[in-house]
């Protein structure tokens, strides 16, 4: 009797996994779709955080981003502003 109700409690739960399939796949499908756009949203972000790279400045030391950097006239060393290569250059 008990091998009965567990074969039967088993035949309902897989008659019951293959109805809610078509919706099982549908709601994988789903979270497939949100995690792309959390992944995408994620790469965007690091894109755009500025992950540059930092520079010292020969004169005072500062860091400073290599796009803002200037290159000195006599010299290949970088300053943080005209300032700073006026001054080191004086010396």
């Amino acid at each position: 009797m008990k091998v009965l109700i567990i074969a039967l409690f088993v035949l309902l739960l897989i008659i019951s996994l293959w109805r809610l399939r078509p919706y099982i796949i549908i709601a994988r499908e789903f979270w497939r779709f949100m995690r792309e756009i959390k992944d995408s949203q994620n790469a965007a972000r690091a894109r755009s955080s500025g992950t540059e790279r930092l520079l010292r400045c020969a004169s005072c030391g500062v860091l400073i981003p290599a796009s803002r950097a200037l290159v000195g006239r006599a010299s290949s060393a970088i300053f943080c502003s005209r300032e700073c290569m006026e001054k080191k250059e004086a010396l």
